[in-house]
């Protein structure tokens, strides 16, 4: 007799055991929590359970590194081995989307993904996979279609906050601040150890404007998020030191570094990128952080030139250069450009339209090089949401491509390009600062 799980999925096993882990990665996963990484156990001590090979492997593929992706695969190749066991429809159709997304076709995958979650409404675990989805091809971009599928899950799962908390994102990222903002508060009153609804908020706050009050905010979240997963963890500290940067506090926001603890715990693509995209909005501001460069690049090491999506590739890229790695990245935009090939239809588009421009100008800029860079940026920045990323992560391409205008002496396009990224809200203490450096 087959169980269910919490959430009313019909699982093949007759094991309560295999539920429990199951229910576990649940939780772990749309909270992203500290204790995410224990599905690899469970699917190691129940070799024969097809799920739980699936969500290891599920786990693995968040890693967006070559190692990981290989432990994905050996998981996966467990999962197919037991295809012949019967195992559910949902099931199947859940093995038929991870394995896209091992291929790295990531429009199929995401196409297949959101028929599976329409078809099985019960799955968050599969819409928590395709909120990741929707991140590497572009939260703010496919926003919409993020929202479509909230909202259609949204009458059944209304009242469970770890579901509010993706809602309230897609609400976001569609500029529904205020919405956003009201099922994020009702998310934490349901669950305020939720950091995921705290991210929710960490997007309103920097959207609005509202600065200082995001950083009281976030303040009083950081106890939580020192108990959640290190991603998110990382992540929004990450919207933290944004916020100090903001109010052109850069003594506050390299704080956040040493208490994000990234000057010796950073590992993972996540935490890289976080960084990268932190110290190069210090790069914007002409401040120098050499030495925390340079730690960054060793610990990125080969990884830049794994094809994962050009948002990541670009900021990885960009880290090796500022920390002196020639030869990593030469070599990494070798691999880069085969992997670019690689891809199909609306993949091979982005990369070879958007993502590869978007690298090659990010490394003129590293140069100083600013006539090169816009070359690169000017025939694409409209479309660099494509690229993957939320609307807060590729703002900092937005914001790299003012700084070109105005080093190439493009001064009335920078201005009307600022005025253009912040309309509708106040500007930011540093984005007043640039505003009249565009005008001098």
């Amino acid at each position: 007799m087959n169980l269910k799980d919490r959430l009313g999925n019909l699982v093949t096993t007759s094991e309560t055991e295999v539920i429990d882990a199951i229910d576990h990665f649940t939780d772990q996963l749309l909270r992203l929590g500290a204790e995410i990484a224990d599905i690899t156990n469970a699917a190691e001590r129940h070799p024969d359970n097809y799920l739980l090979q699936l969500y290891a492997a599920l786990f693995y593929l968040y890693g967006q590194a070559e190692k990981p992706h290989e432990k994905a695969r050996l998981f996966l190749q467990k999962a197919q081995a037991l295809l012949a066991h019967h195992v559910s429809e949902r099931e199947e159709s859940f093995y038929e989307a991870l394995h896209l997304w091992y291929q790295d076709h990531l429009s199929e995958c995401l196409n297949h993904l959101e028929k599976h979650c329409l078809k099985w409404r019960n799955d968050l675990v599969a819409l928590k996979a395709t909120e990741f989805i929707y991140y590497c091809k572009g939260q703010q971009y496919e926003a919409k279609r993020f929202l479509t599928l909230t909202d259609a899950y949204y009458p059944k799962w209304k009242d469970d906050p770890l579901f509010l908390s993706m809602h309230s994102f897609a609400l976001e990222l569609t500029g529904q601040l205020d919405a956003a903002e009201k099922e994020a508060i009702r998310a934490l009153d349901l669950d305020k150890f939720n950091s995921w609804a705290h991210h929710t908020l960490c997007h309103v706050y920097i959207n609005r404007g509202a600065i200082d009050k995001g950083i009281d905010a976030l303040e009083s979240y950081v106890p939580i998020w020192k108990k959640s997963g290190r991603l998110i963890e990382s992540h929004n500290m990450w919207h933290l030191a944004l916020m100090y940067l903001e109010n052109l506090d850069f003594e506050e926001s390299l704080d956040v570094v040493k208490r994000a603890k990234w000057e010796s715990k950073v590992s993972m693509i996540g935490e890289e990128v976080d960084l990268a995209s932190l110290l190069w909005r210090f790069d914007l501001e002409q401040q120098d952080v050499t030495t925390l460069w340079e730690g960054l690049a060793n610990a990125i090491g080969e990884k830049a030139g794994f094809g994962s999506i050009p948002f990541v590739n670009a900021q990885l890229f960009y880290a090796l250069k500022k920390g002196g790695k020639k030869d990593e990245v030469k070599e990494g935009l070798s691999s880069v450009l085969r992997f670019a090939e690689l891809q199909r239809g609306e993949d091979q588009k982005v990369w070879k339209g958007i993502g590869l421009p978007l690298i090659y100008g990010a490394l003129a800029f590293a140069n100083q090089d600013y006539k090169t860079a816009l070359k690169y940026f000017d025939p694409m920045i409209g479309e660099v949401g494509a690229v993957g990323g939320s609307d807060a992560q590729v703002d900092l391409f937005r914001q790299t491509y003012f700084k070109c205008l105005v080093g190439a002496k493009r001064r009335k396009d920078a201005r009307a390009y600022l005025t253009q990224m912040t309309e509708g809200r106040s500007m930011t203490r540093l984005e007043t600062k640039w505003f009249n450096e565009s005008v001098s």
